[in-house]
């Protein structure tokens, strides 16, 4: 899935392992050799009001701060996980209030994209 998020317009930036522009690609060739996991985010172009019309917009994942369940999960972690965490330190770590992390279940993998396409094109839809 980051593969085709890399490929919308209204996505600034991915934060995976797994890609191939990654600068951790020698340590991820090293130590995962079959691939990398499933928990990602990515930054959302916009204003925080497209990130919340994302977030309410998808129907299949769940709106859930957790990671490791067999469910797909969406979360924002600014308003969340690290609500509580100072804002310069936040930014230090890129997570802005336009963050999505996603954490990918059990669901259809083609399902799953087209939901986060759709909830994306919501959030940008006048």
């Amino acid at each position: 899935m980051p593969n085709i998020l890399e490929k919308n317009e209204h996505i600034e930036r991915i934060f995976h392992s797994g890609l191939l522009n990654t600068p951790q690609k020698g340590l991820v060739e090293k130590y995962y050799p079959n691939g990398i996991g499933t928990v990602f985010s990515f930054k959302l172009k916009g204003t925080v009001e497209n990130t919340r019309k994302l977030l309410n917009s998808v129907k299949l994942f769940t709106y859930l701060p957790n990671v490791g369940d067999n469910r797909s999960l969406i979360v924002n972690p600014s308003g969340t996980t690290h609500r509580e965490v100072p804002e310069d330190e936040r930014k230090r770590q890129n997570i802005s209030d336009n963050l999505v992390r996603l954490s990918i279940g059990l669901e259809d993998a083609g399902d799953l994209i087209q939901d986060l396409a759709q909830a994306i094109k919501q959030a940008f839809k006048e």
